[in-house]
């Protein structure tokens, strides 16, 4: 009796030793709200070939690679909106080859959340050029009173080769205006607080030889709750809740056109106009249930009602005749790697 017991608690614990399987998110649906796709970039001898959308660049190359562009984005050689994909061609070759992309990133905190989608919201640029790729991280909105880290895989070919809590803390480590940690929420109701034109995080790793832009992938995800790890959209890990609606959306283009200053004023195609806190990203975009359930396979982002985002006049460089509200600056010209 005795080594009947004594194998039965070895088998209990031999079993409860086995890990279980990593959930993987339904590939379907995950092609739907990946809002990026690959781009080969074709090449003329003699020629640099430039990549844009809008006033940002994405590749400049003389040699073929492929790059990441905005989903569905209408490729063209002649000079068109945000929401298009230009292709020119300069004569000679140059140096400095080099591809980039700006996304932004907005996060639930909880498992089952009220889908503002501002309880952090981050503006992120990867940069690909000489051997290494780097990821800068803009933040915007702070929608939360937990404390949150904020964290990402870095993958080549679809395998890791970084996982990495950037921050243990975000409001203390990204949100600081005149030298002070910013209290209550950041940025989600109709006056801004708090703006920056630096990256608060910066992180490159180096890559393998022959690799492209569109070989890297960036997986993000936020830590709360006692180590619960929250994802974003992404290939490899459940980023649903039991409602379908994912805990981080990644916005690659809006179809909106947002401004700098006057120097540069077309600027932030990527830039995600994100609701007010405590509306419902699907009252504020009409279109958005229609793209998580799949009767549709996008959502435009560039069409909110009226009233439940944050104020697109925020984002241009001519302030409001009234108030003090702030203007947020895209530091577009920065890099990770300065």
């Amino acid at each position: 009796m005795k080594n009947i017991l004594l194998f039965s608690i070895i088998a209990v614990l031999a079993v409860s030793c086995v890990k279980k399987p990593v959930p993987t998110p339904d590939p379907i649906i995950t092609n739907r709200l990946t809002t990026s796709e690959k781009f080969s970039v074709p090449v003329k001898s003699g020629y640099t070939t430039i990549v844009a959308t809008g006033s940002d660049t994405l590749c400049v190359t003389t040699e073929p690679t492929s790059i990441w562009i905005p989903k569905n984005a209408t490729v063209t050689t002649k000079s068109g909106e945000a929401a298009s994909v230009t292709v020119s061609y300069t004569q000679g070759t140059t140096d400095n080859p080099y591809a980039q992309l700006w996304q932004t990133i907005g996060f639930e905190d909880s498992v089952e959340g009220d889908y503002d989608y501002n309880d952090l919201v981050i503006h992120c640029k990867y940069e690909f050029k000489n051997g290494q790729f780097g990821i800068g991280v803009h933040p915007i909105a702070l929608g939360s009173t937990k404390p949150i880290a904020l964290g990402c895989k870095i993958l080549v070919n679809d395998q890791e080769v970084l996982d990495e809590i950037l921050c243990d803390n975000c409001r203390q480590t990204l949100f600081i205006q005149d030298g002070k940690v910013m209290s209550d929420f950041v940025n989600t109701s109709s006056t801004a607080n708090f703006h920056t034109n630096n990256f608060a995080l910066k992180k490159t790793v180096g890559v393998p030889a022959k690799t492209t832009m569109a070989d890297m992938k960036v997986i993000w995800y936020i830590k709360v709750d006692d180590n619960k790890f929250l994802y974003s959209v992404n290939h490899l890990f459940e980023y649903l809740d039991k409602n379908q609606r994912p805990y981080g959306l990644i916005i690659t283009n809006t179809g909106n056109t947002f401004y700098q200053d006057e120097r540069n004023p077309a600027v932030g195609g990527n830039w995600f106009a994100y609701p007010f806190e405590g509306i419902s990203i699907s009252s504020a975009y009409p279109a958005f249930d229609g793209w998580i359930t799949g009767s549709s396979n996008y959502c435009d982002f560039s069409r909110a009602v009226s009233g439940t985002t944050i104020d697109l006049d925020t984002y241009k460089y001519n302030r409001p005749k009234e108030g003090p509200t702030r203007v947020y600056y895209f530091p577009t010209s920065k890099s990770p790697f300065q």
